[in-house]
């Protein structure tokens, strides 16, 4: 099986509420803009928390910047 599809049929290693209290507080806390919260973002739950793979964090990350605003 594909690293992929095992990333979909697992859990995640985190709660929504977890998550949520995270994005509020780079909300809140977060200085830099967009283009600095995306390293703080990448450092804190890639390669600290561990919450999300480099795949899926990559993927996500271009889908988004792809979009209008970026």
């Amino acid at each position: 099986m594909s690293e992929r599809a095992e990333n979909s049929t697992r859990s995640p290693d985190y709660t929504f509420w977890q998550l949520t209290l995270y994005m509020l507080g780079q909300g809140t806390w977060g200085f830099g803009g967009p283009v600095a919260l995306v390293g703080y973002m990448h450092r804190d739950l890639v390669e600290g928390r561990k919450w999300i793979s480099e795949a899926d964090y990559t993927s996500r990350t271009t889908t988004r910047c792809s979009g209008m605003g970026w």
